[in-house]
């Protein structure tokens, strides 16, 4: 019972830090420019514009779906969307959707150093591969013996930028 109030109390605090309606009319706006005339001249803008009208009306449906489990007294599935929604709050800098450069240097430490960069590499490359990010190679350096100097990617995905930003 504690639990379901706890979660009640943070779909509350949610409810009040999203303007819903806002978003809908956001949205309603974007969907609007589509039927402008040139639109689709511009590839490169009518794809971001593309992509955040898919974002926002994911957003606005998964609101509604948790309005709507929340109603149906469905906690366990409720718990998930919250969860979600309040990472998506805490990722809401003005670059946390975007893409990151991502770069790994050795440093001072001379072989072992490098081949420690290697091996944080290989652990990057497969949380990217498991959050299901393009990277792309920029940069790599290989150390004389073994391991890496230094290694730039670039990692392109749903908020990449906002789940790196904070790796040091």
């Amino acid at each position: 019972m504690e639990e379901q109030e706890n979660l009640l109390n943070r779909v509350e605090k949610l409810q009040k830090s999203i303007d819903l309606e806002d978003k809908k009319k956001e949205l309603k706006e974007l969907e609007q420019t589509t039927y402008g005339e040139g639109f689709w001249t511009d590839h490169e803008k009518a794809s971001r514009v593309m992509k955040q009208i898919a974002d926002l009306k994911k957003f606005v449906e998964d609101f509604e779906m948790l309005s709507l489990l929340i109603e149906e007294k469905q906690f366990t599935e409720a718990q998930k969307l919250v969860d979600e929604y309040e990472v998506k709050m805490y990722l809401s800098g003005e670059y946390d959707k975007g893409d990151a450069l991502f770069s790994i240097h050795s440093g001072q430490g001379g072989t072992e150093a490098m081949d420690w960069s290697e091996m944080l590499y290989r652990m990057y490359t497969r949380y990217f591969e498991r959050k299901h990010y393009k990277v792309s190679l920029l940069d790599r350096i290989d150390g004389e013996e073994a391991g890496i100097k230094s290694i730039t990617v670039k990692v392109e995905g749903n908020y990449a930028y906002g789940y790196l930003k904070a790796e040091a």
